[in-house]
């Protein structure tokens, strides 16, 4: 009688193991659909199939060990539910992952600083109950474990941890040749060619991509060839050079090599807050300006041929607009700076995308696209550099604040713009410091 018992009771261990096991194995596919969504931005489903992972896991996880396969659950589910607004929903997940391994951590150079302050928040809470003895730390599994999750498709792929490589930087303030003083507008040319917008010297100066000066123009004036304050800047395919004049309230248009071919615009059709200018694939020219709310168009003759949006909150409308930029189908990027998003508009500045979730973006100045459709935005608040590919989805990011006392060369202090070359190289203007850092994004 006692063997027999005994043989029963190996028995229903044994299933109650296989159970396990088998729960385990059959919580891949949820966890695997679940994260392919999140990355899809397919949030509702992402939750749906993350919570099926989440329970058959914690099934193999009775005494709350070390499981990375359910830390991993719960940090995916946390990310769902911020992708849907759930912020109470998603701290409770990232919760439950951090009372299983106190020390995970997300990269700051991946995700939003608002889902970064969500995470340490959770985190922050969780160590006062492990001080509080309310409950204690998990046993750690003996496997190797698994980084926290990164976006699948991060927008820089220099290196085996999906980072840009820091090559270099150049300038300092000064009036001097090769010398900056508040840069605020960087351009690529056709010929790769770095094009700068050196404000408040009054001028341009053109680098190739190692940083060596190959040839500047201007100097303060409203007469040919001078100009005050100048902001925008864009070169079209032709190599010809357009530069926001903004204290005269005009666009200055340069032959490659500075020589002025023609300028249009004036008090009535142009503010001095010109915030940025762009050119399309027909010459048309433009001008996101900040005081008029509003995209204005001018053709190769300098006639005003349209205005986009006008002052407002809807799709189309304008707040602030801070910069922009055109791609190689006509669409229009727009920094549309006072209500905190990116617009994308077709050729005839009908609205087709807005994106920016709140506080992924806190005070935007500069846009620049990739060949790849990869849209590239200098925040000075954030002092970063943050991606989106061409469906307005976060695919990453990089940056953090310089400090003063350190030599860490690849920082920034207010990154104010920033441009992408054919070879893959991005180029930062950091408008403070008064310098031009360039990475190696793909």
């Amino acid at each position: 009688m006692k063997k027999g018992f005994i043989i029963i009771f190996i028995n229903l261990l044994l299933f109650a193991i296989a159970a396990d096991t088998f729960s385990a194995e059959k919580a891949n596919e949820p966890l695997e659909k679940g994260k392919k969504y999140y990355e899809d931005s397919e949030f509702i489903k992402a939750i749906e199939e993350l919570r099926k992972a989440v329970d058959l896991l914690e099934r193999t996880s009775k005494e709350r060990s070390r499981n990375n396969d359910l830390i991993d659950a719960h940090i995916h589910l946390g990310l769902a539910y911020v992708g849907v607004n759930e912020t109470e929903k998603a701290k409770f997940q990232f919760k439950e992952a951090l009372r299983l391994d106190p020390e995970k951590k997300l990269n700051e150079d991946f995700y939003a600083p608002k889902v970064i302050k969500l995470f340490n928040k959770a985190k922050d809470e969780v160590k006062q109950e492990i001080k509080e003895g309310k409950i204690k730390v998990a046993a750690k599994e003996p496997e190797t474990e698994k980084p926290a999750p990164t976006p699948s498709q991060p927008a820089v792929q220099t290196t085996s941890t999906s980072q840009p490589t820091f090559i270099k930087s150049w300038g300092k303030k000064g009036d001097k040749p090769g010398e900056l003083k508040s840069p605020q507008r960087i351009a690529v040319g056709p010929d790769n060619l770095i094009y700068v917008a050196d404000t408040s010297n009054h001028r341009i100066q053109v680098f190739d991509s190692e940083g060596n000066l190959i040839k500047g123009w201007g100097k303060k004036g409203d007469k040919d060839n001078e100009m005050e304050k100048p902001h925008g800047i864009a070169v079209g395919s032709d190599g010809a050079v357009y530069v926001s004049d903004n204290e005269n309230k005009r666009i200055l248009k340069f032959d490659r090599n500075g020589n002025l071919l023609a300028k249009f615009g004036n008090k009535n059709t142009l503010s001095s807050d010109m915030m940025g200018i762009a050119v399309d694939s027909r010459g048309n020219v433009y001008v996101a300006d900040k005081d008029k709310n509003s995209i204005i168009v001018f053709n190769q003759k300098g006639e005003v041929i349209k205005t986009i949006g006008k002052k407002g909150k809807e799709r189309g409308d304008f707040k602030d607009p801070s910069d922009i930029a055109i791609d190689v189908s006509g669409n229009i990027y727009v920094i549309d700076w006072g209500n905190k998003r990116i617009q994308k508009l077709d050729s005839n500045g009908n609205s087709l995308l807005a994106f920016a979730k709140e506080k992924e973006l806190d005070e935007p100045t500069g846009l620049g696209l990739a060949k790849n459709g990869n849209v590239y935005l200098a925040d000075k608040e954030l002092k970063r550099i943050v991606v989106y590919d061409s469906t307005g989805r976060l695919i990453g990011g990089w940056g953090r604040e310089r400090k003063k006392k350190q030599d860490e060369r690849e920082r920034f202090d207010e990154p104010s713009d920033v441009a992408v070359d054919s070879a893959g190289n991005a180029y930062i203007l950091d408008v403070n410091e008064h310098r031009i850092l360039k990475f190696r994004v793909n």
